[in-house]
């Protein structure tokens, strides 16, 4: 059950990741950008292909335990928190016409929210990546 949780979680990050940094590449002005596109395109195809073998592998039929349903519950709380933060930091940031400032924002806020990921999956490496978001 782990594996595919971490296939999952491995997938959900490659495409998010790939999209955003697609998207950040675009608004670059440079010659050697197309370059940079395609290595950074085929890295996001091999990730998220190697999430994909992981998720069709046969499940362990296990029984989920509570103890999963409370980590479950308390993951949506923070994904409920992240996206309401985002929608809140995108509509003020327009308001205000600062609209520049949105990807930064949002970097800023998807990178704090694997803190609390990181502490509840008791996974470090998303605690890792959170601080090398917030870093970048």
């Amino acid at each position: 059950m782990m594996t595919r949780g971490l296939g999952m979680g491995a997938l959900i990050c490659s495409i998010f990741g790939c999209v955003w940094m697609l998207a950040a590449m675009s608004l670059i002005e440079n010659e050697r950008i197309g370059l940079l596109l395609k290595v950074a395109l085929g890295f996001g195809v091999l990730l998220i292909a190697a999430a994909v073998a992981i998720l069709v592998m046969p499940a362990e039929k296990q029984p989920k335990s509570a103890a999963w349903t409370r980590s479950a519950k308390r993951l949506q709380i923070v994904n409920a928190v992240q996206w309401s933060s985002i929608g809140t930091a995108v509509l003020l940031l327009n308001i205000t016409h600062r609209v520049a400032l949105i990807p930064w924002v949002i970097s800023i806020i998807v990178g704090i929210h694997f803190f609390p990921w990181g502490a509840i999956l008791r996974l470090t490496s998303y605690q890792i990546l959170g601080a090398a978001i917030l870093v970048l």
